[in-house]
């Protein structure tokens, strides 16, 4: 699973996120992410985050907070997320 790092501007903190999905939307890259270490199968927040600035091999990504936004795009990862969770069952 690809990891990410995420860096608290205010206080220098680093947080390592495990990505479980990506998608574009409107030419803006989003991730769901849960924080590393967690066990996909327990009940534990995820985060949504969308990528600000790429520079080369280098991309910031922020915590969408804006809620329309994050309505949006919840939306479009739990129908993929249902997608797959039939396609399992299915096989």
């Amino acid at each position: 699973m690809e990891k990410i790092t995420f860096k608290n501007t205010e206080d220098g903190s680093e947080v390592i996120f495990s990505v479980l999905d990506k998608l574009e939307i409107s030419s803006e890259l989003y991730l769901l992410v849960i924080e590393d270490g967690v066990d996909e199968d327990t009940d534990t927040e995820c985060y949504i985050m969308k990528a600000v600035n790429v520079d080369d091999d280098d991309v910031t990504f922020v915590i969408v907070d804006d809620e329309d936004e994050l309505d949006t795009v919840a939306e479009v990862f739990e129908t993929r997320l249902d997608e797959t969770i039939d396609k399992a069952y299915l096989a």
